[in-house]
């Protein structure tokens, strides 16, 4: 082997310094590691090939870029990026949806008790078209002629079934019964424990101890609204208040009253300059350009105000200043604008934790 370095050494002997031939003869087994240098790149196919490409390379800063969310599949030395949908087709996988159930038997929580602990926990729960049938006996009715024949074991009927933060089914039956239903999933199976969870403290919760000790069922009534739930625009914006009051102080928080208006296209402009001027040629005559452009301005920002209050936004944002530092927070999007980077990712991180605390937040 020194034979055939020294060889190779004199071959490439008349080279320059920097095209030197560097020779290494490392002795018997021993590990070696050579490292190669290459660029990966995988390519997007099935339908997520259907997205444009953007238009210009985005800066890892910047928030407003769009993302493309897949799954990876390597074969070999090739790379693809494609929907979960697809892999069948491009990867030869198959998916599969686990569907899991649990059940659970509650004798001294009614009803009305459970789904006001789900939504003094959870929010709005969405109640489903399920049927709601009261208690039968199992008896039938033969052409009218014979009489009722009771069964011997009484039939169990969904009386109730709601959907948590659209994921988990609750249904409840009239045993007593309750089935959770939910997709097998890290976020999914943490939501039914909690569920669960609740469930079982409201089993024995006084409330359910008086509710299952008394011979009438309606002694014990609950108020007919749960403040955790069912809350309005105003309620919610009063709570991301306190949630960045909490955070940033009292007087640093504060409504936005003048929205955010997105650039106009020339038919747009020429269609609400037009509306503007026709309302306007009753009461004056508009001859100077900053007069009608103010006039136009003040036009798109009414309709802009209307369209957010019909969608349920009270405010178009928040402005939080602390020191020097200001960032405004747009609530349809809960899109922040700061010049300070590092002050902007604060807000964003909790905005966001208000937003799933205050879940869903507008609608």
């Amino acid at each position: 082997m020194m034979r055939l370095k020294s060889k190779l050494l004199s071959l490439n002997s008349g080279k320059p310094e920097q095209e030197k031939t560097k020779v290494y003869s490392p002795r018997n087994c021993e590990e070696l590691r050579i490292p190669f240098k290459a660029d990966k790149t995988a390519k997007v196919v099935g339908k997520l090939a259907s997205i444009p490409p953007p238009t210009k390379l985005h800066m890892p800063d910047d928030y407003n870029a769009p993302l493309v969310t897949g799954v990876l599949v390597q074969n070999d030395f090739k790379m693809s990026v494609v929907d979960p949908e697809d892999l069948r087709e491009y990867a030869g996988l198959t998916t599969s949806m686990i569907a899991c159930k649990q059940r659970l038997t509650l004798s001294a929580a009614g009803i009305d008790l459970i789904k006001w602990a789900l939504e003094g926990t959870f929010g709005s729960i969405e109640e489903l078209p399920e049927t709601k049938n009261r208690v039968s006996n199992g008896s039938k009715e033969k052409n009218g002629d014979e009489k009722m024949e009771d069964a011997d074991e009484e039939i169990t009927q969904t009386m109730a079934a709601y959907l948590v933060m659209g994921c988990v089914t609750v249904r409840y039956r009239n045993n007593g019964e309750l089935e959770l239903e939910w997709e097998g999933n890290m976020l999914n199976d943490g939501i039914a424990d909690a569920i669960i969870a609740v469930l079982l403290s409201v089993e024995c919760s006084p409330a359910a101890v008086k509710q299952s000790a008394s011979t009438n069922p309606h002694t014990h009534e609950l108020p007919t609204r749960n403040l955790h739930a069912h809350l309005s625009p105003q309620e919610r914006l009063e709570r991301l208040f306190l949630f960045l009051e909490a955070q940033f102080g009292a007087d640093a928080v504060s409504p936005v009253a003048v929205p955010k208006l997105p650039p106009l296209t020339k038919d747009e402009k020429a269609a609400v300059k037009g509306e503007a001027d026709a309302g306007s040629e009753a009461s004056m005559e508009l001859s100077d350009d900053g007069v009608a452009e103010e006039k136009l301005l003040q036009a798109r920002q009414q309709a802009e105000i209307e369209r957010l209050h019909k969608i349920g936004i009270p405010v178009p944002g928040v402005t939080i200043k602390v020191d020097k530092m200001v960032a405004t927070v747009w609530l349809e999007d809960l899109e922040v604008e700061c010049s300070n980077r590092v002050f902007a990712d604060r807000v964003r991180a909790v905005v966001e934790r208000a937003a799933e605390v205050t879940a869903p937040l507008w609608g």
